[in-house]
């Protein structure tokens, strides 16, 4: 055997293992893909499974929650109903008494009002009589007023008593020289 006869035994051969490699490594990989396939499908349904079930207890956990809620929203409603008659009750309850108190207060204010009035009523005759008689007072100061104008002027014209009698004594002294 030649040099060139082992080169040729050996590419065969090399080309054999290789072949066989090749197959050997197809078969690998579809076993490889078989089980993983296998695995991937097995952990798809778990998954699957999974979700299903999460999805079947948050619909039961929604649902819960909304009866609940829903449960909550009456009561509350009943309560602020209840609380809303209370406050109604208890605003009329001090309506009521206000408007009581009203008119208390009113009937307290009229009586006192109309005390005001008769006395205003009262006052205003007075003032009215008091008006009428300054009037009068009035009129009698003018005429005394003018009166004493009047005697003042009279007695600037009147003649002293000392005077008078000198004047009588002078025009007696004269009657008798002329002898009227």
């Amino acid at each position: 055997m030649d040099k060139k006869d082992i080169q040729e035994l050996l590419e065969n051969q090399t080309k054999q293992i290789e072949k066989r490699l090749e197959n050997q490594t197809k078969a690998v990989s579809l076993e490889i893909e078989k089980r993983f396939s296998a695995q991937s499908l097995e952990v798809d349904k778990k998954l699957t499974n999974q979700t299903k079930d999460l999805e079947q207890r948050i619909d039961k956990q929604s649902k819960d929650l909304e009866q609940r809620m829903d449960k909550q929203s009456k009561d509350l409603e009943q309560r602020m109903d209840k609380q809303s008659k209370s406050i109604q009750l208890q605003i009329e309850d001090q309506t009521k008494e206000i408007m009581r108190h009203q008119k208390m207060l009113l009937e307290e204010f009229d009586s006192r009002l109309k005390v005001v009035a008769e006395v205003q009523v009262e006052h205003t005759e007075k003032f009215i009589i008091i008006g009428e008689k300054l009037d009068a007072v009035m009129e009698m100061s003018a005429e005394n007023n003018k009166n004493i104008r009047e005697m003042k002027i009279s007695l600037e014209r009147k003649v002293d008593i000392s005077d008078h009698e000198l004047l009588a004594r002078r025009t007696t002294m004269i009657e008798q020289k002329i002898g009227i």
